[in-house]
């Protein structure tokens, strides 16, 4: 027992967002409060629906978290459609480094990288008006080519 114990860490309050805060950064929300809250602020759910919703998800991730972790998408060195990466600086659950290095390696007829300085995995929840900026512009260069 005191093997087990000695393997255990410490969660970094600050540093672990992922695992307390759903992916946020600077609102530290755990995903009840950025899930859950805005789908009961919504108009366009009844609660029937967003009990509905929740049950969909949590079977969606029983069903499918195993194939999903168990996928290498770092292999994937060519797609034939535009990629645009919006990447939170501060994201815990998909490093920086690790994607950028994917994304300097991938073959597309278009791509685009676009950082959030004041975000961790969602920036479209930490920075919305930033990001929908951004994703738009890139849209319509992709719209280009």
């Amino acid at each position: 027992m005191r093997k087990v114990f000695s393997n255990l860490t410490v969660i970094d309050v600050n540093n672990d967002c992922a695992l307390l805060c759903g992916g946020t950064w600077k609102k530290q929300q755990r995903l009840i409060g950025s899930l859950l809250l805005p789908l009961l602020k919504s108009p366009e759910y009844s609660l029937a629906e967003i009990g509905k919703y929740a049950s969909g998800a949590l079977y969606l991730s029983k069903a499918l978290w195993n194939d999903v972790v168990s996928q290498h998408l770092g292999g994937i060195e060519e797609l034939d459609m535009p990629v645009i990466i919006t990447q939170g600086d501060h994201d815990f659950n998909t490093p920086t480094v690790l994607a950028k290095e994917w994304f300097e390696k991938l073959n597309a007829p278009y791509k685009k990288w676009i950082s959030f300085a004041e975000s961790a995995h969602s920036p479209i929840f930490e920075e919305p008006q930033k990001w929908g900026e951004e994703v738009k512009n890139a849209l319509n260069e992709a719209l280009k080519i």
